[in-house]
């Protein structure tokens, strides 16, 4: 099937390629509806249009399909408003759209692209787009009209939800798929509906009515009366209404008092109103205090994300080395630690500790595919639980490193069981001349014991050594 970029002139009945474009593998297309009815493999795509509506409509529709959702998708003109965040950025010709698209299309030729062209499959859409783009975020767009003020416009458009994007972002954040990165506000949000839009209103201290007035206040040196200043203004002259004291001279018979707000339902006065949040969606007051704090986040791709798009399992392929049995890592330290402790009372009692990583789990999915590096993992597993007695330990506390705790294996021991993990690589080598890479380092007590070593320096030492 033919790949070709395609050229969008939405301001020409008649598209044609510009001159510069003869030499980048294109075609021109006049509308979306012929570039959907083409049915031909695109690459990228450019927008050609003066039209920032036209160029809205194009490029939601675009991202919308799953056929280009994840293409690489270039601007002519700058225009301002969420919708450029569709794009992929404003080039200046098409030998430049056409470069920077080439690169993003060079990683997404790496990935199964029925995955994230289903309309079904949204996790491995928006994990496609983050890893073809390398360094490029999920970034909130404010908006005052979405219900939490924010919204992430490009998720919108390629899940076709305008309401639940940030909830698919926490999904696959909650599954390690995503990350939180940069933060980006902090809102308040209602403790009833979780909405955002608030109405803040000052109110008295003492019955809460909305119905308080700022005044200028006067205190009576005399008797120490504090009411508001018209209460003191008596036929043209100062004087106390409380104590009939005339004023003469501010700072000597009186002063201004600190109180300048005056309930108008229950004469209360006071220094400082409260406030209490109204929300404009469901009606309920609430005090600021009780507000739900929001925090604003941008979203990356993590390497367990990686791997989920690269190998089209969103259940982490290392998770089949969970079949081992393996420890809490907590646990498991635990248990080294005390080891440590008795050998360093007790040298006889030997112990050895050894780490497997797996270095190429990916590198060979490219290679082999999904299924037949399932069963790959599948056999390996096994072999190594052939390896491990009932007495012996494993634990894994990272995607690729796993650890087995041998008690009573001395130097000799745990070298024969090391021997015996790295033959396995031989049974996982495949047709296409690929196996399995695994890096190992041994450690044996009280041999390789240092002084005042605790478990977690221990593993922390070996681990560079898996690198």
């Amino acid at each position: 099937m033919t790949i070709e970029f395609a050229y969008l002139s939405l301001d020409r009945s008649d598209a044609t390629l510009p001159p510069e474009a003869l030499d980048c593998s294109a075609n021109a297309y006049a509308s979306i509806d012929d570039l959907f009815a083409s049915k031909t493999k695109i690459m990228g795509i450019a927008i050609d249009t003066a039209d920032a509506h036209k160029a809205d409509t194009a490029l939601r529709a675009l991202r919308g399909n799953p056929e280009t959702a994840v293409k690489p998708i270039f601007l002519f003109t700058p225009f301002e408003g969420d919708f450029v965040g569709l794009a992929d950025g404003v080039a200046a010709s098409m030998a430049e759209a056409f470069g920077q698209a080439s690169r993003i299309h060079a990683r997404l030729t790496k990935l199964d692209e029925s995955l994230f062209e289903d309309r079904e499959a949204i996790f491995f859409r928006l994990l496609a787009f983050l890893y073809a783009r390398p360094g490029v975020s999920y970034e909130p767009v404010q908006h005052w009209s979405f219900s939490t003020l924010y919204r992430f416009s490009l998720v919108d458009a390629l899940l076709g939800d305008e309401e639940n994007s940030a909830l698919w972002l926490r999904t696959l954040a909650n599954r390690g798929l995503l990350q939180q990165g940069t933060l980006k506000d902090r809102i308040r949000l209602c403790p009833q509906c979780e909405k955002a839009h608030l109405n803040f209103v000052d109110i008295c201290p003492n019955c809460t009515s909305i119905d308080i007035v700022q005044k200028p206040f006067l205190h009576c040196f005399a008797c120490g009366h504090v009411a508001p200043e018209d209460a003191f203004i008596e036929k043209g002259y100062l004087g106390c209404p409380n104590c009939s004291a005339r004023l003469r001279h501010i700072g000597a018979d009186y002063d201004r008092a600190l109180e300048s707000y005056q309930c108008q339902a229950c004469g209360h006065v006071f220094e400082e109103s409260d406030v209490t949040a109204h929300c404009q969606h469901c009606g309920t007051k609430s005090r600021v205090t009780d507000l739900l704090p929001h925090n604003i986040y941008a979203y990356e791709i993590t390497e367990q994300g990686v791997a989920a798009v690269k190998t089209g399992m969103l259940e982490d392929v290392y998770a089949l080395l969970d079949r081992l049995d393996n420890i809490n890592p907590k646990v498991f330290e635990a248990i080294l630690d005390w080891l440590l402790k008795v050998n360093r009372r007790h040298a006889d009692v030997s112990f050895s500790l050894i780490g497997i990583r797996l270095m190429n789990v990916l590198e060979l999915t490219e290679t082999i595919g999904r299924r037949r590096i399932t069963e790959l993992m599948d056999g390996f597993v096994s072999r190594i639980r052939e390896l491990v007695r009932t007495t012996d330990l494993t634990m894994r506390n990272d995607r690729q490193n796993f650890w087995l705790l041998l008690p009573k294996t001395d130097v000799p021991g745990s070298r024969v069981v090391l021997e015996r993990i790295i033959e396995t690589q031989q049974y996982t080598r495949q047709e296409e001349g690929v196996a399995l890479d695994i890096n190992t380092v041994r450690f044996c007590a009280p041999d390789d014991a240092l002084e005042g070593e605790s478990a977690p320096l221990l593993l922390a030492r070996l681990s560079g050594g898996l690198e």
